[in-house]
């Protein structure tokens, strides 16, 4: 399978997070990662930098009233990754 990055740590290496948060952008804001039958977690980096686009676009929630949240829970820091040099 050429072009998928697997497991959990190689994805967040090449996003410059740790796993764990890795695995909160999966649960909060819908990090493409899939689970193959194994359980191991796949993924492609033109899926993640698709996402990481889409995701500095993206609007930050508001509460039942209409309010933004008082924690700046939404403003993801994203990395930026640094093109290497071949």
């Amino acid at each position: 399978m050429i072009g998928l990055l697997s497991p959990l740590r190689v994805i967040a290496q090449y996003c410059g997070v740790t796993p764990r948060t890795v695995r909160k952008w999966r649960q909060y804001y819908r990090f493409p990662l899939l689970h193959l039958p194994s359980g191991r977690a796949v993924t492609s980096p033109a899926l993640i930098d698709r996402w990481l686009e889409e995701e500095e676009n993206r609007r930050p929630p508001r509460n039942r009233r209409g309010e933004q949240p008082r924690a700046a829970v939404w403003k993801m820091r994203i990395p930026q990754r640094q093109e290497e040099s071949r």
